[in-house]
């Protein structure tokens, strides 16, 4: 029992040692036994373990007078860097290159033959990121994130064209490698730029899709929520779904649903286009659309309850008609901007988060 108690609080210094080291610009043996109430030999040794591991660095200070010179240890935030790759559907790949401080130190893009083998792409993959640490020697590589299109994964491909992938090059690049989807990659860089722990991304397409961010962490499993706001009946007396209900929110709002709707109606040719030309009837659809996306909105905050909820930019004119929907619901619904959001660096940054939360637990 004593060995149990003993581990578990060298962990618990360690990690307060750990935020000490992210959050300070320096901080000398005898203020680290201080900050965290440890004797000063056991807190030398605590920092030198983090030097160690490369984790930190010490730095000899001029001496001040007679005896030994002291030693401050610094974070090694400064030399670290991340990765970020974006696998499009069309398999061009979008990779990119930050520090610490989310500043852009290179970017490039390639794409891959669709008939070449699964190997193959993921050596081509873990070359970038060597390459990485080739191009930047000055910068330690530490994390990387990978944001793989929807449509390269089930359910909407017949299997996942790259499971596997992240344990790969977790063992081949030595650094721990983390998988998501776009709209979640998206949905994290919304959560830092509105400064957001709860954060909800609505984005009706193809398909319906939702991002999260519950407690500044995306959500894990995001196809079951999905598949919730898909098919929230909106009208009992709609059309019934291949899920069985009524009404789904998918058969309204989905592009396809838009389009056969507008046949139905005895409208001619693409519907978008008809929207574009300002046809009445296409208008009329199109406002009726937003109400129930307002409606659907809503049913996310009082299930959620999320601080915010995010709508694409395509959306801007339609935020009156959205509200009339959505009512008094206790989430802020707002329409982004995503021009200056690009996922592989989202992918980036969430690696560069998602590490640092777990350099906090990893005991040493």
């Amino acid at each position: 029992m004593h060995k149990i108690n003993t581990r578990t609080k060298k962990s618990r210094k360690l990690m307060e040692l750990k935020r000490l080291l992210l959050n300070s610009d320096g901080i000398s043996r005898s203020e680290a036994a201080t900050l965290t109430d440890l004797d000063i030999r056991t807190a030398g040794a605590y920092l030198e373990e983090l030097v160690e591991s490369g984790l930190a660095r010490g730095v000899v200070q001029p001496p001040k007078g007679q005896g030994r010179p002291s030693v401050l240890f610094l974070p090694n935030r400064d030399n670290l860097c991340y990765v970020g790759l974006l696998i499009s559907a069309e398999l061009v790949v979008t990779g990119c290159i930050i520090d610490y401080d989310d500043n852009i130190l290179s970017r490039d893009s390639f794409r891959f033959d669709k008939n070449c083998s699964k190997l193959t792409v993921f050596r081509r993959l873990l070359d970038f990121i060597k390459e990485s640490v080739v191009k930047h020697p000055e910068y330690r590589l530490t994390a990387a994130g990978i944001a793989i299109s929807r449509w390269l994964q089930p359910p909407l491909a017949s299997y996942d064209l790259y499971s596997g992938l992240a344990d790969y090059l977790t063992r081949e690049s030595g650094v721990p490698v983390y998988r998501d989807i776009n709209i979640n990659m998206l949905a994290y860089l919304y959560s830092k730029r509105y400064n957001c722990r709860n954060l909800a991304l609505v984005s009706p397409g193809r398909v319906i899709e939702l991002g999260m961010v519950i407690n500044n962490f995306p959500v894990a499993k995001l196809y079951e929520h999905e598949q919730w706001l898909a098919h929230l009946t909106m009208n009992p007396q709609g059309r019934k779904c291949y899920c069985g209900k009524r009404g789904c929110l998918e058969n309204y709002v989905t592009a396809g649903a838009l389009q056969e709707r507008w046949n139905a109606s005895g409208g001619e040719g693409d519907f978008s286009q008809a929207v574009t030309s300002d046809d009445p009837a296409a208008l009329k659809q199109v406002h009726n659309t937003e109400i129930i996306l307002g409606r659907a909105c809503r049913e996310i905050s009082e299930t959620y309850h999320p601080d915010l909820i995010c709508l694409p930019h395509r959306y801007k004119n339609s935020f009156d008609a959205i509200m009339k929907g959505y009512g008094n619901a206790t989430s802020e619904l707002k329409i982004v901007d995503g021009e200056s959001l690009t996922v592989d660096i989202g992918a980036a940054q969430l690696a560069a988060f998602l590490s640092t939360h777990q350099f906090m637990k990893t005991q040493i």
